[in-house]
């Protein structure tokens, strides 16, 4: 008579071996969101200080060729200093306003 004799072989059984890659695919998954997050949020970032940097530089090229072609130039704190046929810039709730002649139709130039 033959004795035929299972011996437990060492290793991980079908079930501990779900269980370990489920565990796994939730780490994963919850490094590349979080990586995928900190992406969409510099993108932001850099599209808002992009948009800043924009608005800068065109307030200074107006504000540049205005001094540059002015026949004279006025500092003043008082808006009541301004004459007819004066240009002003004003700093206006976050705002670049220039205003000519017509002081009832400020025109905004940018963003401060």
């Amino acid at each position: 008579m033959l004795k035929i004799r299972l011996q437990r072989e060492s290793g991980f059984s079908l079930v501990e071996l779900l269980i370990a890659l489920t565990l796994f695919g939730g780490v994963v998954l919850s490094i590349g969101y979080s990586i995928h997050y900190f992406g969409i949020v510099s993108f932001d970032r850099g599209q808002n200080q992009m948009e800043r940097q924009r608005e800068a530089r065109l307030i200074s090229r107006i504000l540049t060729e205005e001094i540059r072609y002015a026949k004279e130039i006025t500092i003043t704190n008082d808006t009541a200093d301004i004459k007819d046929g004066q240009v002003c810039f004003l700093v206006e709730n976050g705002s670049v306003v220039r205003m000519a002649d017509n002081r009832s139709h400020p025109h905004n130039v940018g963003q401060r």
